[in-house]
This record gives C-alpha cells, sequence and structure tokens, in this order.
C-alpha cells in the first residue's frame, strides 16, 4: 500500500477537547515563549489548550512523557512530562514539567531518572529528539525510571549534532 492511503496518514491530527486561552494568559505564554525562543516577535492571538492530541497515529495527553533532546557528557535524553498541549495555528507546543536524568541504567534497561514538579518548560512537537510517548515507572525503593521502546543512541548523537535524522 502506497504510504499517502495508509490509514494511519489519513488523519495526521485528531484534537481533544479545544479550550481557548484568555487574554491574560496568552500575555504570559508569549514571555514564557520569548524567554524559550519560540515564535519571537509573532502575536499569539487566538491558541487553545487541548485536552489530546494524535499525531500521525501517537496520542500525546497529560502526564505522558517525551523526550526533547540531549544533554550531558556520556548524552543523556531530556525528558519532560506533559503538563499542557498548546495550539496555535496548528503548530503543537507541549508545557512540560522537568525530569532530571541520572544515568542509564544496566540492571532496569532504563533511564533512572527524578521529577521536578516546580520548574517547566516550552518545547515545540517539531523538534522532539524522539515522537514516542513514554511513561514513569517506580520500583519497590520508589526510585523513578523511564524505558524507551528500542535503542535510541544514534538519535540522541545525530539531534547533539543539530540535525534530525527523521526530516
Amino acid at each position: 500500500e502506497e504510504s499517502p492511503s495508509h490509514p494511519l496518514f489519513a488523519n495526521e491530527l485528531k484534537f481533544g477537547i479545544l479550550k481557548p486561552i484568555s487574554q491574560e494568559k496568552l500575555q504570559n505564554l508569549r514571555k514564557r515563549f520569548t524567554q524559550c525562543g519560540i515564535l519571537p516577535g509573532v502575536a499569539l492571538n487566538l491558541a487553545y489548550f487541548v485536552s489530546w492530541v494524535i499525531i500521525h497515529g501517537t496520542k500525546y495527553c497529560k502526564k505522558a512523557v517525551i523526550a526533547t533532546g540531549v544533554s550531558g557528557n556520556p548524552l543523556l535524553p531530556v525528558f519532560g512530562q506533559i503538563k499542557n498541549i498548546i495550539v496555535f495555528k496548528n503548530l503543537i507546543y507541549f508545557e512540560l514539567w522537568s525530569i532530571a536524568t541520572y544515568c542509564f541504567d544496566l540492571k532496569y534497561q532504563s533511564y533512572h531518572i527524578s521529577t521536578n514538579y516546580q520548574t517547566y518548560f516550552y518545547y515545540p512537537y517539531d523538534r522532539l529528539l524522539d515522537f514516542n510517548v513514554f511513561h514513569i515507572r517506580k520500583t519497590s525503593a520508589n526510585e523513578s525510571y523511564i524505558s524507551t521502546k528500542y535503542y535510541i543512541d544514534d538519535l540522541m548523537e545525530t539531534h547533539a549534532d543539530d540535525e534530525n535524522p527523521l526530516f
């Protein structure tokens, strides 16, 4: 089957409940976007919070975890837990709670992490390290881990060089 006729690509974008963002919140959002270097100089006239979004078959919703980039030496993924999803002119932005990645734990085959529900940041969908959704798992010792579905070191190395192999 040709990819454009495949059911996965029939509806590239589906939204949950859309809620218009108030003017006051839009002004605050504009300030935060500017601090993060997102859409500089663009007026956010009409933007929405959305309860969830499906993009190319992957559903993003609150509390899900996404990989936004890399940092450190050795390279480790930067994760964020979705606090809000923002839609502006069919562009998708995530408001994310910060997650600290400590190391890759061989015993659990997962990244050992710590959540910080004090700080958050914004990130555009089209700049994600990986387009999968991840989840936080806790051990009996109350330690938190994120498992990836596959080996992401190649993605991290390419992303660190500011290239995106998916485009």
